[in-house]
């Protein structure tokens, strides 16, 4: 008998070939590491693990197939010869064996009869056992009869289908040498049918030596058709990434804007048709590039057109414009924002950096708040007129607008203002006022003093009359009193209609200087020189202007003395000077008084607006119609040293047309 204590039944040791893969796959994988190596790698790795795993699954399902046909074939061959065994047996003699019975001849004819059964059908041994597992008979002799065969528990569920009556084989099983047997066993039946002894037929498995030969030739078939599958891929790589590395270095080329190259077109599959389809691409781009670059061409001088005619058109307003960035960084500042108010430092050099608007600002300008306020808090302003007053100590009116600067997406991004001087505008508006006023004061008090004026002249002629007929003192005291009072009201009176007519002017050339000097003489008597401090400053050279010399001495006069009052008994500081201005002459007489407040300024003009107790407040309206009359203009201005400075400008050419003098015209 084959087996042995150490062994168990078991399948064959068949050696695996699962590693050759990973195998493959790490020394693929450890290409060189350049681009053309990696592709290969790519290539090479998926199709040699490809036809690797596919060849060592077909071997193995092969050899599994054969090995189970060959198993299969040895298992009926082996039942097949123990079921004719034990169909020439005898069970009447088979149960008369026992133990001791070996020299007996029946046991040696029923040997003789088992040894010629085993070698006709040429197998490893024979052996017959009973129902309890003891030995009857053993071709080998190697057990006696009534040993325990204590191996054939390992093929107990085989022995119980024979026990039932059915021929079965057991399962592989090796002996010391580790040869590999197989058994078949087959059912001995008494004349009843009883199953009374089985036969147990042994051979060896020789069929696996032709099947590890076979395995043996699969392994090699496998390992060539691998080496064949990564030679193919070699090949049919290095086919691939000869065009593709060209298309890499044309792409390359492409990208970096070097030009637009051309590859050479070698085949007629895929690869070709890409390499077509990029020699079309880029033909395509350089077409469109040369277009692009016409386009960018026109649209640059069409940018360099517009922005030359923003900035002509940025400079050439006279409003000014001033923007800024949300750091407050000035990023746009034409020269009418210099020339309306000081901005430090303008044109701004090409620094790089732009200067900060708190740094070319006046910190009190009124553009600086409205453009931060505007900036920190998103608000606009729609023409906001500010009072300012400039560092040459002149007020000016600034009409002022400021608004966000966003993007396409509504995000900030700055601010931007444009502000005018509306200084002018604002006189105007103050001088149309006054004119309107005026002229509704004009017509009323002319009728009330024509009214006033007959019953004053009947007053007057009754009184001296009266003063005739009294001849005490007293009495020639009081007429006396009536009739300077008489006088004085008809003094207003006259004064009065001079304001409400039009001015009658006896227009000649003179020299300006002469009149003022005239006017400060008449003005400031020498007893009252002595409190004031007089600075007379006459530029040389001054031209003769055409104008009334009487009527704007006695306007200057007025000026004069009601700065001179303004500063009171204890006396100050009157400058008085005059220089050419524009296409006229400029007076200003300043005084160093309490000033006039800004809610008084539009109603000094006023007649009978007066705030001394003994003042008629015709002075000052008779001064601005005797100005206007000569077509010039009169303002008032508060410098920053303090007390009122009053501006006075008149044209060289004098008015425009003479007025004819009237019948009526009013006598001192």
């Amino acid at each position: 008998m084959a087996r042995t204590d150490e062994s168990a039944a078991a399948d064959g040791a068949v050696p695996s070939t699962a590693s050759t893969p990973d195998t493959v796959g790490a020394t693929a994988h450890a290409a060189a590491p350049d681009f053309p190596g990696r592709l290969l790698t790519r290539l090479l790795v998926p199709y040699t693990a490809l036809i690797l795993i596919a060849f060592t699954i077909a071997g193995f399902l092969f050899l599994r197939a054969a090995r189970d046909t060959l198993d299969n074939a040895l298992s009926a061959r082996l039942i097949g010869q123990a079921s004719m065994v034990a169909g020439t047996l005898k069970p009447e003699y088979l149960v008369r064996l026992g133990p001791g019975d070996e020299q007996t001849r029946l046991y040696a004819l029923i040997l003789h009869e088992l040894k010629g059964m085993r070698e006709a059908a040429g197998v490893d041994d024979v052996f017959v056992i009973d129902r309890q597992g003891r030995v009857l008979v053993d071709v080998d002799q190697e057990l006696p009869i009534g040993a325990e065969y204590l191996f054939l528990k390992l093929d107990a569920v085989e022995l119980a289908q024979v026990w039932q009556g059915e021929a079965a084989a057991s399962t592989l099983y090796a002996d010391e040498s580790g040869a590999l047997y197989k058994s078949g066993y087959a059912p001995v039946r008494d004349a009843a049918g009883k199953v009374v002894a089985a036969v147990g037929v042994e051979a060896g498995a020789g069929y696996l030596s032709a099947v590890n030969l076979l395995r043996d030739k699969v392994l090699y078939l496998i390992l060539t058709v691998t080496v064949l599958a990564a030679l193919i891929s070699v090949a049919l790589s290095r086919s691939i990434i000869g065009p593709v590395q060209r298309l890499v270095a044309a792409f390359s080329r492409v990208v970096e804007g070097h030009a637009y190259p051309s590859v050479p077109v070698t085949t007629r599959d895929e690869m070709g048709y890409l390499s077509h389809a990029f020699n079309r691409m880029t033909g395509s781009l350089r077409e469109k590039d040369a277009e692009l670059t016409r386009l960018y061409e026109l649209e640059r001088e069409r940018a360099e057109r517009i922005q030359g005619l923003s900035v002509q058109v940025l400079e050439g307003i006279s409003s000014g414009v001033l923007a800024v960035d949300l750091g407050g960084r000035v990023l746009l500042c034409n020269q009418a924002a210099a020339e309306i108010m000081p901005v430090r430092g303008y044109p701004f050099p090409d620094t790089g950096i732009p200067p900060h608007v708190r740094d070319v600002l006046e910190a009190d300008s009124p553009v600086l708040h409205c453009l931060m306020e505007t900036l920190e808090q998103h608000r606009e302003f729609l023409r906001n007129d500010r009072t300012w007053s400039h560092p040459d100590g002149q007020e000016r009116v600034l009409g002022i607008s400021a608004f966000p600067l966003s993007d396409r997406d509504g995000g900030h991004f700055g601010a931007i203002t444009i502000f005018s001087d509306l200084t002018e505008v604002a006189r105007l508006q103050d001088q149309i006022k006054i004119q309107d006023r005026l002229a509704a004061l004009g017509e009323l008090s002319a009728g009330i003093a024509h009214e006033i004026r007959n019953p004053l002249g009947a007053i007057r002629g009754f009184v001296e009359l009266l003063g005739r007929k009294v001849d005490d003192p007293r009495g020639k005291q009081i007429v006396d009193s009536i009739l300077t009072e008489v006088t004085g009201l008809n003094h207003i009176v006259t004064d009065f209609l001079a304001f409400a007519r039009e001015p009658v002017l006896s227009i000649e050339p003179v020299d300006p200087g002469e009149v003022l000097r005239d006017a400060l003489a008449m003005a400031l008597p020498p007893e009252t020189n002595g409190r004031l401090r007089v600075t007379e400053r006459i530029e040389d050279g001054l031209p003769e202007v055409r104008m009334d010399p009487a009527q704007v001495k006695n306007a200057l006069v007025n000026i004069i003395q009601n700065a001179a009052t303004a500063m009171g008994p204890e006396g100050g500081q009157l400058d008085v000077a005059m220089a050419p201005e524009g296409n006229g002459i400029e007076i200003r007489v300043q005084d160093s008084g309490p000033g006039i407040p800004q809610e008084l300024r539009e109603k000094i003009f006023n007649p009978f607006f007066t705030t001394r107790a003994d003042g008629t407040g015709l002075g000052l309206p008779i001064a601005n119609k005797v100005v206007e009359g000569h077509a010039g203009r009169i303002r008032v201005e508060s410098p920053r040293s303090g007390g009122a400075c009053f501006v006075i400008w008149l044209p060289t050419a004098g008015p425009p047309t003479t007025r004819p003098t009237h019948a009526d015209e009013v006598t001192a």
